[in-house]
């Protein structure tokens, strides 16, 4: 098997782009990026197979070894981690590894502590936290100085053997993260004894090292988002420069081929393939002897898809298909040139469709216009020269089973022998064949046959249950019922029924088209009368649509000319204003698709996106959501990298909605675990410890992470229980009481009884717990003996320098005194030595002026002023201003 070396890309490659600044640019590139060979094989295991594919990505069940030709189903031990279809060494910058090796966002801790408040511990337990001796540490602290904190100190700042150090011991030499460590995890890199997430600038990295320089052995080196690695050799994907890699080409030249840029591409490598989506921002176009998988050959052009004016043949875009291969596979444009449909598709004419159209049929895997006579029972849009079993032949056609009134079935066909040509069903349903037509009752006699509903062209007589051809003088009108009987079934009546229009002999519970219905006299009109001149569309139960006169057109109906409409039709499909249009306006053209037609628009209406023109309810396959719009791209990019996945399609966001947390890049409405704030964890995070039992008023209650137990809880561990009392409880039993006793006199956080307020509280006038700087935040307010004032007590004086009152000392007044003395003297011998000084340098001006015999004096008493008093402010003390800023 080849090695990597002897195909041109070196072992050491494969640390390209792993440890970058933005995660971003790596969902690009896993997708698109180049491989160069096309090989299968097995692993060195013999466990997983390995498949070496062309210039795309790997499918989707693979994970790509990064920067290598390699697709596998499971990444190998030297780059373990998965992080979206990638097989890496280590996570991406911002990102750690849990318990199956997958990469996932990290949360950094707050510091702090728990400060003990125990004077001294005994010798078995010599370590204080939270206010108890213990004998060790509990787990998430370290002992400094026998205290135990969650954070280390300035003083101590490393960790090393659960304890807090100020220097590593010799057999952990290294820092990683303020830990001290023997060697450096497999996601950071060592430089200055240090382990970093990233080697700093102006540094090479080198086997998880920060090298100042690439060794010889990796004498190479290329720059990727400011990542500069050592390697062998150069890709083939770059340019030589001395020493450097680029990954770009200058000077006109915008094509790779063997490792320098040409202007144009050499005949063994004639076609062109651009590479800019898989490594962005670098713009790189190579060029290759042949086109990669899953790319079409477009002039001399590698594409990943042919242009909807051309077709697909053998990875080829071609102008139109050639003989040999005339059919055409695909539901819309590029279609797929093919030599014949493979099943289970079937030819329509020069297509491959899985369904022949509504007006064709199948005959000899074919869709045809009409079935042959040969084959003319038409079954489910198939010709069949017979029946196919269990279905019978009833007038010509194919049925399930014979019709109610017809329901003998003779070889196959529903009919009555000749020797009983009649027939009947009685009430039992059994159909009877009989030699004379005696109908039974709610049957009609219609020539020797007994129907439930006379045929067409002919009329229902009640009287005698008969179908007559007219009707008889005594019930000369003629009545269609709308409901329950064919638009063709008329009975003979005397009279017209009540709320039935009238034209001519003819009844209708509605009048049919070209006339009107008008309620005023129930008559069927050609023309409705200007008090009602609208007409007025109607659906029957039969599916009919029919019209009545009407006084006014009101939404939701829309308007065509004097017509009021369910919806608009098809001469004028949009709707503007309740009006149909044959098309939108200029200033409206977005289109709502709605059950009553479509609808013009300058947005589109709620719950509805904008796909190219068109507003509607979900994206067309292959497009995100971004801003409410459908955009034809694969992936959510740039300031857009979180994704939710909704009923309209995937939607692309610059942040997840308040309601929502964010798993990885997903915004989610409720996390697999738990939630950190807006983000969903694996488990909660020390500095927020907490979770609450199941709440039925808040559904996420269980899976929320809390930094302190709410209001109305307490602390059991590491859960917060609720506690169910109407008006105040016990801090320490939890009893319900109505008002807080002599134990537990104050009042903390409206609910809560507590014998003392906790630290960084102090008791207002109520008796209840507020923080101390929300006391000391209002004017005129104090803080003495744990109390919040509005004044100090006798005996005490205000302390304005942190506002509390301190007990009246003679000491203390003298040392303010002695400090308003030296300040007032101070300020004496400055302006005394600069008054001197002022004044013996304006003597000395005036003999040197004296001195000077030139025409024009070299200063003047003006620009020495300002000489010197610039001077002052050079040689002044630092005001009170200075030192702030």
């Amino acid at each position: 098997m080849a090695t990597m070396e002897t195909m041109g890309i070196s072992i050491s490659t494969k640390l390209l782009l792993l440890h970058y600044q933005y995660d971003l640019h790596i969902r690009i590139c896993n997708r698109d990026f180049f491989l160069l060979f096309q090989i299968n094989t097995q692993s060195a295991n013999g466990t997983d197979e390995v498949y070496l594919q062309g210039l795309s990505g790997c499918p989707l069940h693979l994970y790509q070894i990064m920067f290598e030709p390699v697709c596998v189903k499971n990444c190998p031990p030297d780059v373990p981690l998965t992080f979206h279809n990638l097989c890496l060494p280590f996570c991406p910058y911002g990102y750690q590894y849990n318990n199956n090796n997958t990469c996932r966002t990290e949360y950094p801790e707050v510091n702090s502590s728990d400060l003990c408040h125990v004077t001294a511990c005994p010798i078995d337990t010599p370590l204080c936290y939270n206010k108890q001796c213990m004998s060790k540490c509990p787990n998430g602290t370290f002992s400094d100085d026998g205290n135990c904190f969650h954070n280390c100190s300035n003083t101590n700042p490393y960790v090393s053997q659960h304890s807090c150090v100020s220097s590593c011991p010799h057999d952990q030499p290294y820092d990683e993260d303020g830990y001290c460590v023997s060697a450096c995890a497999s996601d950071y890199f060592l430089y200055d004894r240090k382990c970093l997430k990233s080697c700093p600038e102006e540094t090479f990295q080198h086997n998880f090292t920060c090298v100042d320089e690439c060794p010889t052995e990796a004498p190479k080196s290329i720059t990727v988002w400011n990542v500069t690695l050592c390697i062998t050799t150069c890709p083939r994907f770059t340019t030589v420069s001395g020493n450097h890699c680029e990954l770009a080409c200058l000077n006109g030249r915008e094509y790779l081929w063997n490792g320098s840029c040409v202007s144009k591409c050499p005949g063994a490598a004639p076609y062109t393939y651009d590479l800019s989506g898989s490594i962005p921002p670098y713009k790189l176009t190579i060029c290759t002897e042949r086109c990669p998988t899953y790319s079409y050959l477009q002039g001399n052009q590698c594409a990943p898809n042919c242009t909807f004016t051309t077709y697909q043949i053998n990875s080829t875009c071609v102008s139109e298909c050639p003989e040999t291969h005339q059919y055409l596979v695909g539901k819309w444009p590029p279609f797929q040139c093919v030599t014949v449909c493979r099943p289970p598709q079937i030819p329509d004419i020069n297509h491959c469709v899985d369904v022949c159209p509504a007006d064709r049929y199948v005959f000899n895997h074919t869709c045809m216009e009409g079935c042959p006579e040969s084959h003319s029972f038409k079954v489910n849009q198939t010709c069949f020269s017979q029946c196919p079993a269990p279905m019978v032949v009833y007038d010509g056609t194919c049925q399930l089973a014979c019709p109610d009134d017809s329901m003998y079935v003779n070889n196959g066909q529903c009919e009555c022998p000749a020797s009983r040509p009649f027939h009947h069903q009685t009430r039992t349903g059994h159909v009877e064949c009989q030699t004379t037509a005696v109908c039974p009752e709610g049957t009609f006699s219609w020539n020797n046959k007994c129907l439930y509903q006379c045929p067409d062209n002919t009329y229902t007589y009640v009287g005698n249950a008969t179908c007559l051809e007219e009707c008889p003088f005594s019930h000369q009108f003629k009545y269609r019922s709308d409901y329950g009987r064919s638009l063709l079934a008329y009975e003979c009546v005397s009279e017209c029924p009540e709320n039935t229009f009238m034209k001519d002999e003819f009844c209708y519970d509605f009048c049919d088209a070209p006339y009107v219905g008008f309620l005023g006299n129930y008559t069927c009109m050609e023309k409705c009368p200007d008090s009602h001149k609208w007409r007025s569309a109607t659906t029957t139960i039969t599916n009919q649509l029919v019209f009545t006169c009407a006084a006014n057109c009101s939404a939701p109906r829309l308007i065509d000319d004097d017509q009021c409409l369910l919806g608009c039709p098809a001469s004028k499909p949009f709707a503007v204003n309740q009006t149909c249009l044959k098309q939108c306006p200029d200033n409206l053209s977005l289109i709502t698709p709605l059950d009553s037609g479509r609808t013009c628009s300058e947005t589109c209406p709620d719950e509805h996106i904008q796909d190219n023109d068109t507003c509607v309810l979900r994206c067309s396959p292959g497009k995100v959501i971004i801003d409410s719009v459908c955009v034809d791209v694969k992936y959510c990019v740039n300031e857009y990298q979180y994704i939710e996945y909704s009923q309209h399609g995937t939607i692309c966001r610059k942040r997840c909605l308040e309601n929502q947390f964010i798993n990885n890049i997903r915004c989610v409405t409720s996390c697999p675990l738990f939630s950190a704030g807006q983000y969903c964890v694996d488990k909660c995070p020390s500095f927020q410890r907490f979770t609450r039992e199941k709440n039925v008023s808040d559904v996420h209650a269980d899976k929320k992470c809390y930094e302190e137990c709410p209001r109305k809880t307490y602390t059991n561990g590491t859960k917060c229980i609720d506690i169910d009392c109407p008006i105040k409880y016990l801090a320490d039993s939890r009893e319900c009481v109505p008002a807080c006793t002599t134990s537990h006199p104050y009042l903390q956080e409206e609910v809560m009884c507590v014998g003392r307020c906790p630290d960084g509280y102090v008791i207002d006038t109520d008796n209840s717990c507020i923080k101390e700087r929300h006391c000391l935040r209002e004017r005129g307010r104090f803080v003495y003996d744990e109390h919040c004032v509005s004044s100090c007590p006798p005996g005490t004086f205000v302390n304005y320098i942190n506002n509390s009152c301190i007990l009246t000392s003679v000491v203390y007044l003298l040392v303010v005194a002695a400090v308003l003395g030296t300040i007032s003297a101070t300020a004496g011998l400055v302006w005394f030595y600069y008054h001197r000084k002022r004044k013996n340098c304006k003597t000395c001006f005036s003999k040197m002026q004296e001195r000077c015999n030139g025409d024009t004096p070299l200063l003047t008493e003006d620009t020495l002023s300002e000489g010197y008093a610039m001077a002052d402010m050079v040689n002044d003390p630092p005001s009170l201003t200075s030192v702030v800023l």
